[in-house]
């Protein structure tokens, strides 16, 4: 690696054999790495982004030991902003020392050390592989996703009809598009990103066969972002198209694909709107009926689509007017962003309503006019900055500060908004990392522009990091890598370096940056790795110890929650399950004692003071049970569980 000036003459890509190997192959491997975190809901899980971090960073480190990397440029924007993400890993880590819960800080921070590896191997790996390889691994695996997604309605059985059962256990889900994700607007998001990237291959692909394949693909997720019945999906498909626009080397041809592919998504959604199983989601031989018909107008609609672009790909690809001012796009781009916040953040009539779990929040529907009660959590996140305005409350400590402080009765874990939940949490300088790791990128690309030494991928990046900066806003895909990873490698696509020859002459002067560049880089790898080994076993430990306690092996259970305790000693999670397997065991005393260390580590968690509740009653002490239920009360949004309510009496 070795630090590089602005302009670099790339070399071609795609123009030789191994070029060609190393850019599918590359794309494979990206695609496949999409899908399954996809299919692993979103990678939302300890587990999940325990691995990925593992896995990208040991890929990073790996490169650079045998050389792979040797030949990769690293500009100073992609330091500067490689820099701030670093930042935010550590200040997530510091966190830890005065955050309620130090254990949800020390996972926050595995996940931004997860996008900080992936955004650090976009960026060595990107100048030897070639930007486009990136591109089109990212539309794959995303595309691959939204057939899955729409697999499930089409075939619900062949599917295990998983949004049905999250649609019962979820009123506000019902009849909304979320699989394989688990959330209908993180499903939209990354439909939208899927959007984005066809409708660019569609006008930029090298072959014409491609260009009119993918023009084909662009109905699906249009038909998914309508089936998820997000507004944010559609808002985010059209910032992305518009900026898209904005930066087309070639607008009519731009254009004219992209409405041509959506033409073919309103035919789709007009013929879904007349199939009302179809679209809800229902259970029945009719919904079933209903999806093989959808099926096959897909697949009709698909056809005549890439028929009708390979026909006019000549006349499109000749559509090469002059350029005119941006400033109109520019503009749209402003009413667009501006009208989807207005509504995003309307008032909730239900706030403050009692009630159970989503009451004020109606689930609506894509043309509905409800409510979704971000207002409510945006001024909650204001309120928790203000509570610690220096360092925030600690990262992923937002929920507790919601349980204490709800503004509607329901339970809340995140904030909706990336940057306002980012503010709350870590403080004016945790935003401030944020907004300039998303911003150096854009500055980079535009002045590179101005000099003639953009990449044409760069116009996809920049409609991507559009897309997702704008879903971001208005939802919680930061904690779904499959939704926001693509972000993270758009952002390092723009400032990824070009892999140009090294001057003779300039050699010697580059070695030693380059080399302490890849000692630091190795160094925060092995802390990373180290870091996220510790979480993923201690989330096995703990899950082991769960299934003891499920299949009544006690004495192995409580083990296995002990070491997960030895191995996050400043997690409340171990001590908590160590004082249910105590509890089930009928050993009350030391059930006690690992719930009041469970209450010394998360004293803002009501579950340690519910837990500590019903064993003082098991206990016969009423007084401290009424003591540490009233607490626990105070600590939830809503009604505690039946077993809590009312501690028994001996």
């Amino acid at each position: 690696m070795r630090i590089g000036p602005l302009r670099q003459r790339p070399l071609p890509r795609g123009t030789t054999l191994g070029d060609q190997a190393a850019e599918w192959s590359t794309a494979a491997l990206l695609a496949a790495a999409i899908v399954a975190l996809g299919i692993a809901n979103g990678g939302y899980s300890t587990e999940a982004v325990a691995i990925s971090t593992v896995v990208v960073w040991v890929a990073v480190a790996a490169g650079i030991v045998v050389g792979f990397w040797r030949r990769s440029e690293v500009s100073r924007a992609a330091l500067v902003a490689g820099g701030c993400l670093l930042g935010l890993c550590v200040l997530s880590a510091a966190s830890m020392a005065w955050a309620d819960d130090a254990g949800r800080s020390f996972d926050a921070a595995i996940r931004m050390a997860g996008y900080l590896g992936l955004f650090t191997l976009v960026v060595v790996a990107a100048p030897r592989t070639g930007k486009r390889a990136w591109v089109i691994g990212l539309a794959i695996g995303l595309t691959v996703l939204c057939g899955l997604a729409l697999g499930s309605r089409f075939v619900p059985s062949a599917f295990g009809e998983a949004d049905r059962s999250l649609g019962a256990a979820i009123p506000n889900a019902a009849g909304r598009l979320s699989y394989p994700i688990g959330y209908w607007n993180g499903l939209a998001a990354l439909l939208a990103v899927d959007a984005v990237l066809l409708a660019w291959l569609g006008a930029c692909a090298r072959e014409r066969a491609w260009r009119a394949v993918a023009v084909g693909l662009l109905p699906l997720p249009v038909l998914g972002i309508y089936l998820a019945s997000s507004r944010g999906g559609l808002a985010a498909a059209a910032v992305g198209g518009v900026v898209l626009l904005m930066f087309a080397r070639s607008r009519p041809t731009m254009l004219g694909s992209g409405l041509l592919g959506a033409a073919g998504g309103g035919v789709l959604v007009l013929v879904a709107s007349t199939q009302g199983d179809f679209t809800d989601g229902v259970a029945g031989t009719t919904a079933t009926h209903q999806g093989e018909l959808m099926l096959l107008v897909t697949l009709v609609c698909i056809g005549l689509i890439v028929a009708a672009r390979y026909r006019v790909d000549g006349w499109l690809q000749e559509m090469r007017r002059p350029r005119r001012p941006g400033w109109p796009w520019v503009v749209l781009l402003v009413v667009v962003i501006g009208a989807v916040i207005a509504v995003a953040s309307r008032g909730s009539d239900g706030a403050g309503a009692p009630g159970g779990p989503g009451a004020g929040v109606p689930a609506g529907h894509l043309v509905s006019g409800g409510s979704s009660g971000r207002y409510q959590f945006w001024q909650a996140a204001l309120d928790a900055f203000a509570s610690q305005p220096v360092g925030g409350v600690g990262a992923g400590n937002f929920e507790l500060y919601w349980n204490a402080h709800p503004q509607l009765a329901l339970p809340l874990v995140n904030a909706h908004s990336l940057y306002l939940e980012t503010l709350a949490e870590l403080g004016p300088a945790g935003l401030a990392l944020l907004l300039a790791f998303l911003a150096v990128p854009v500055v980079w690309c535009v002045r590179r522009r101005s000099l003639g030494g953009s990449a044409l991928e760069d116009d996809a990046a920049l409609a991507v990091l559009a897309a997702g900066a704008l879903s971001a806003a208005l939802e919680w895909t930061f904690q779904l890598p499959a939704a926001f990873a693509p972000v993270i490698v758009a952002i390092a696509l723009l400032v990824a370096g070009t892999g140009a020859e090294e001057p003779a002459d300039s050699r010697a002067e580059a070695g030693q940056s380059r080399f302490a560049l890849a000692v630091a880089t190795l160094v925060v790898a092995w802390a990373v790795i180290w870091a996220a080994a510790v979480s993923l076993a201690a989330d096995r430990e703990l899950s082991a110890s769960r299934s003891a306690a499920a299949r009544g092996d006690l004495t192995s259970a409580a083990d296995h929650a002990r070491v997960a305790g030895r191995l996050e000693p400043w997690s409340p999670e171990p001590p908590l399950q160590l004082a249910l397997v105590e509890e089930l065991g009928g050993d009350l005393a030391a059930a006690r004692t690992a719930a009041l260390d469970a209450i010394h580590d998360a004293r803002g968690d009501w579950r340690t003071w519910a837990v500590a509740a019903r064993i003082a009653a098991k206990q016969g002490n009423s007084p401290a049970a009424a003591l540490l239920l009233a607490k626990a009360r105070s600590l939830s949004p809503v009604a505690l569980p039946p077993g809590f309510n009312r501690p028994p009496r001996r």
